[in-house]
């Protein structure tokens, strides 16, 4: 018996999301890219892009309006990392009704986050 359903719904998501990503890597790496651009996946990532910028609660009931824009989603996680010099908001999602992981980060959304930014300085691509 679990004592943490929703906790354990959240690590099992948090732990794909990892997967996904670390596939992704490996996959660009590799060479191994998606299809062409299909319009109709560019509006689902405007309407995810949208429930980003709700708060954290909305997003985990997926209640808000642009939520039901993705009426599929059986299970959604969001994560905020705040210090003095940066912060990241997003959440992972899944949708039950395309069997898809999606992971979604919000974009720049105040000063502080400009000021990171910007603050960047040049590298060498690869040693020679």
């Amino acid at each position: 018996t679990c004592f943490f359903p929703a906790m354990t719904a959240r690590v099992v998501l948090l732990v794909v999301a990892i997967v996904a990503t670390l596939t992704m890597s490996v996959a660009v790496q590799g060479h191994v890219f998606a299809d062409a651009y299909n319009p109709a996946e560019a509006k689902i990532g405007a309407y995810l892009s949208s429930c980003c910028m709700c708060h954290k609660d909305t997003i985990e009931s997926w209640s808000g309006t642009a939520c039901k824009a993705e009426p599929g989603v059986s299970e959604a996680a969001a994560f905020e990392k705040k210090s003095a010099i940066y912060s990241s908001f997003g959440f992972v999602a899944y949708d039950a009704s395309r069997n898809t992981i999606m992971i979604v980060f919000r974009g720049t959304d105040d000063v502080a986050d400009w000021i990171t930014n910007i603050d960047f300085i040049k590298t060498k691509m690869w040693d020679t």
